[in-house]
């Protein structure tokens, strides 16, 4: 009897999935290429040089403007990091923010470099910075999200990482 009701119960949910999948308009979901993140990538460094930034590129291809330069030595493997950041699409919608991800730490997420979990661009990103930098990483796909996306980031699109690296303790020091 138990085993019957659990059955049902698999279907029901089944199905209510089912339905509201099928309910979905696909017709204005954009299936995102490689050559259309390049062309938003380029139009945003373009958009960025003409409003006088100065853009930098890490070894892998993460590009960045320094918004404050900081102080001291640059974040290198076994530093202790105190990080805040907020991430924007390139329409500049709001995809995720220490903040919210860390709300117990005040918005303050603290690791040893290099962290896991994060997109490699982050990794990347963090070894140009130094005590209170701050940063625009602006990471392509290849080096976030990918052409799988996330459940808040489409299949082949750059995001915008605004980071503060508000400490670093190197890790001779600690």
């Amino acid at each position: 009897m138990i085993k019957t009701i659990k059955t049902y119960s698999y279907l029901a949910i089944l199905s209510v999935i089912f339905v509201v999948y099928s309910c979905i308009d696909k017709s204005k979901q954009v299936e995102r290429t490689p050559e259309m993140e390049a062309a938003e990538l380029q139009d945003m460094l373009t958009k960025l040089i003409d409003q006088g930034k100065d853009i930098d590129t890490t070894a892998n291809g993460v590009y960045y403007v320094v918004d404050n330069s900081g102080y001291g030595p640059t974040v290198k493997t076994g530093d202790t990091c105190s990080v805040e950041y907020v991430g924007y699409l390139p329409d500049g919608s709001l995809f995720a923010t220490s903040g919210n991800d860390y709300p117990n730490t005040g918005g303050i997420m603290k690791f040893e470099y290099p962290t896991e979990g994060m997109i490699p661009g982050f990794n990347e990103g963090l070894t140009v910075m130094n005590k209170s930098a701050k940063i625009e990483m602006i990471i392509p796909s290849s080096l976030a999200f990918g052409e799988l996306g996330s459940l808040t980031v489409p299949p082949y699109t750059t995001v915008i990482l605004v980071t503060t690296l508000d400490d670093l303790k190197p890790v001779s020091s600690q």
